[in-house]
């Protein structure tokens, strides 16, 4: 009696290489999309896959390198290296290093940039802002250290935070202009606090010397707010502390000594209150008295105090972003929960105020740390408490004292930059095992959600280092997100939407001979720094993915040296109609390091591998003319494994209670290449081909039929020599 088979055409592959553990899991939609294994293939919108790109080398560099636009038609490669920047033309034929910069090779993963207008501002632990402006009239970057701006009367344009607010320290100048002396009521200074700026009521003054922690002196930048004694009709209600303001002088102070007569340090119209004439009324929150006497005071201690929240002493922002025409700063290790925005238009104007086009310096709720602030259709903050939302519109504009926080989830945030994608934004969870993404819902009560978009994909999620999606590329239609995990792999995904259902988005790895520590994107281009060892030499270069490239680490196979041409006299060469010597031979250098076994391609076609011998000269012969017009590299394995899942249960036919057997399996393919399917070698050229023309590309259906019996059967397409494949189906036949 024969045991019945059935056949499993899988023609969608868009949800990628699940997780092993996933392997039973036939009862949800995403495994039939679904593949045990998916190398170094590139998932793509019709459901079908391809053999992943390979990588063209930009230029050698130990660093990680970004793609920037400063100006229209301007496009340049930035990199950054331990202490210097270099900034390179899209072609490569123009460059620039800076050196002296404030950062080690350690803290490159953790710096974060942004470009705003013609200038590029980069942020980091443990420095201050770096600016790098594009002067395209000279096609030369400038640099400085960012600063606030001034004012004319010498004010620093920034924001200011009493770092001991609750402590009830008071300060007391001894003057109100010039070089004074300062007394605090407890502990604040500190010898790193010369140069700092302070603020007493809402006015500037410069640290000079420290004393001790509690004394020092200072440089009046701005006047000083005055003190006054001012006497009333009656003092009943008022306390220490409160403010007291006149209905018709408009001047407000902080009561700082009940007295009578009271002492008021004053912050609002200094003429002070109407004690002539028609008296005035003065107001408090628990009193009503009129105005009597008033006179000046020395300055008092008041807790009215407040510190530079950016300095050397305090640190700098570790994040920098853009946000509706503002510079956004946060990651503050001061004051973890801050998050300070620019006036409208400006880069270095902070100093908040209350017209809509004002700087503005908020804290976001709970103890947390803001990580970052990402515009979108509403403003987003990544926090280790979660991400929160600020509704931004038309009618709703991000001005000041318009500022909410709405939590959208607990799913804490790690410090890796969240990344755009056609639907959302997509972060690593704090514990570097998942990548959540920020979807909107369309509902008004709850606008969006947190959805773990590896659920089905752990095993690919191995501690992130960065992320990095792109969003235009005019050689696919796709939109990737790339995870580049601490092992030196890569995640890549393309999100899969479903009509009128949760869509999901298909994962698979990519990996090859060489180490990744670094990708980014911009556009459709996307740049890694890859590491290699060769030889005894190690190759680090920038790198970037490119279609029609079967090899990573791809550059010129060698270098012209030198030439001889035919000669009619000595020093006159024999002429072509182009205008070119006839050249009787060319001396070549291989453009690879002694002991390097390289990959050799001509287009698709796969020259061999060879190795640089100690003379310069490769181990083989390869079967042409001229190495110049051949790219050397490395090659990559391509493997893909479907599931072969079982038979449902039902009425009983002994399914899933015994060992199966493929009878046969079969791949199909387009524009393929040479290959291997269950075990069966598909070559380049099939007999009576000719091998000295580049091999053919087949759309082609190819079969193979397995032998043995298991309980999970097994069977693969791998592609160990480099060259063409895209795969359209895989079909097993299975007895159940």
């Amino acid at each position: 009696m024969s045991i019945p088979t059935q056949v499993i055409a899988q023609r969608d592959f868009s949800a990628g290489q699940l997780d092993e553990a996933s392997l039973r899991r036939d009862d949800v939609e995403i495994m039939r999309a679904g593949l045990r294994t998916a190398r170094n293939v590139r998932l793509l919108n019709t459901g079908s896959m391809t053999r992943r790109p390979g990588r063209r080398v930009l230029f050698s560099t130990d660093g990680i390198s970004y793609r920037v636009r400063p100006a229209p038609r301007e496009n340049w490669w930035m990199t950054l290296e331990a202490g210097r920047v270099i900034f390179r033309s899209l072609d490569l034929s123009a460059s620039q290093t800076i050196e002296e910069m404030p950062w080690t090779a350690d803290a490159l993963p953790d710096l974060r940039f942004v470009e705003y207008s013609s200038t590029i501002i980069i942020a980091g632990p443990d420095m201050r802002p770096q600016l790098f402006t594009f002067r395209r009239s000279t096609r030369v970057w400038e640099h400085e250290a960012f600063s606030f701006a001034e004012d004319v009367t010498g004010a620093i344009r920034q924001p200011f935070y009493n770092f001991f607010e609750g402590s009830s320290i008071t300060l007391q100048p001894s003057g109100r202009s010039g070089s004074i002396t300062l007394n605090f009521s407890g502990d604040v200074l500190d010898a790193g606090h010369i140069g700092v700026r302070f603020r007493y009521g809402d006015r500037q003054f410069e640290i000079t010397g420290v004393t001790s922690p509690s004394e020092g002196t200072a440089d009046v930048i701005e006047q000083l707010p005055p003190t006054i004694t001012l006497t009333l009709d009656n003092y009943n209600g008022i306390e220490v502390g409160d403010v007291i303001e006149g209905l018709d002088s408009g001047c407000r102070g902080q009561v700082v000594a009940v007295g009578p007569p009271l002492t008021v340090f004053i912050t609002t119209n200094w003429n002070g209150f109407i004690v002539s004439g028609d008296k005035e009324s003065v107001v408090g929150p628990r009193s009503r008295g009129v105005a009597q006497s008033q006179s000046s005071a020395s300055p008092a201690a008041t807790v009215l105090w407040e510190e530079a929240l950016c300095s050397d002493f305090r640190g700098w922002p570790r994040s920098v972003n853009k946000s509706v025409q503002r510079i956004v700063f946060c990651n503050f290790e001061q004051l973890s929960a801050a998050i300070i925005w620019s006036a409208v238009g400006t880069q270095n104007d902070f100093l908040v105020g209350s017209d809509r086009d004002d700087p503005i310096f908020e804290l976001v709720p709970a103890n947390t740390t803001v990580f970052d602030v990402v515009e979108g259709s509403d403003v987003f903050v990544f926090t280790d408490q979660g991400p929160y939302f600020i509704p931004v519109s038309s009618t709703s504009p991000l001005i000041p004292g318009s500022v909410e926080f709405r939590q959208i989830s607990d799913d804490a945030a790690s410090p890796i930059r969240a990344q755009p994608t056609t639907d959302g934004l997509v972060y690593i969870n704090a514990g570097l095992t998942r990548v959540l993404a920020l979807i909107a819902t369309g509902q008004t009560s709850k606008p969006y959600i947190v959805e773990d978009i590896s659920e089905f994909h752990a095993e690919l999620i191995r501690k992130p280092l960065t992320l990095a999606s792109t969003s235009v590329d005019a050689s696919a239609p796709e939109r990737y997100i790339y995870a580049l995990n601490s092992d030196g792999t890569l995640a890549v995904a393309r999100y899969q939407r479903q009509q009128g259902g949760r869509g999901w988005v298909g994962w698979v790895p990519w990996d090859g001979f060489g180490t990744l520590k670094w990708v980014s994107a911009y556009g459709g281009d996307v740049v890694v720094s890859a590491e290699y060892q060769a030889g005894e030499e190690t190759l680090t270069f920038a790198e970037i993915f490119e279609e029609g490239l079967i090899l990573d680490g791809t550059r010129s196979l060698a270098t012209v040296t030198g030439s001889d041409a035919l000669e009619l006299e000595p020093g006159l060469s024999l002429l072509l109609e182009e205008g070119l010597p006839l050249l009787l031979s060319q001396d070549t250098a291989f453009n690879w390091a002694v002991g390097t076994n390289i990959a050799i391609a001509q287009g698709y076609w796969f020259r061999g591998e060879y190795e640089i011998l100690e003379d310069g000269t490769l181990s083989g012969v390869i079967p042409v003319e001229n190495a110049i017009g051949l790219v050397g590299g490395f090659a990559f394995d391509v493997e893909v494994e479907p599931f072969v899942p079982h038979v449902e249960g039902g009425t009983s036919a002994r399914q899933r209670f015994r060992r199966r057997k493929l009878v046969q399996v079969a791949a199909v393919v387009q524009r393929t290449q040479a290959l291997e399917v269950a075990g069966r070698l598909v070559p380049f050229w099939s007999a009576g081909e000719n091998e000295e023309l580049e091999p053919p590309r087949r759309d082609e259906t190819y079969r193979a039929r397995p032998v043995g019996r298991k309980f999970d059967p097994r069977w693969s397409v791998r592609q160990k020599l480099p060259g063409a494949l895209t795969i359209i189906e895989l079909t097993s036949e299975v007895t159940i």
